[in-house]
């Protein structure tokens, strides 16, 4: 499945594409942030949702303090949309 998601950061609105992938013990999120995000995220990203743990994984290893802050935003917006569609 592919998206997009939408994020505020400061008074900056920021798009990010999303594919999803079913793996057989998790859900992988391949995030492609808009050129803009590559100084605060890496080119393509991934946000691995174990199926045992609500909290997700990812290698923070290239991310600044505001990319930190923005992958928290793109997981509350992924947990809210998982949310409605399971409603």
């Amino acid at each position: 499945m592919n998206s997009q998601v939408f994020i505020t950061q400061g008074n900056m609105e920021y798009m990010v594409h999303m594919d999803v992938e079913r793996q057989p013990n998790a859900i992988v999120y391949h995030i492609r942030p808009h050129r803009h995000l590559w100084e605060q995220l890496p080119e393509t990203f991934d946000i691995i949702k174990p199926d045992h743990s609500d909290q997700p994984m990812y290698n923070e290893q290239g991310l600044t303090g505001l990319g930190k802050e923005i992958v928290a935003k793109i997981w509350e917006q992924v947990r809210l949309m998982s949310a409605a569609a399971t409603a």
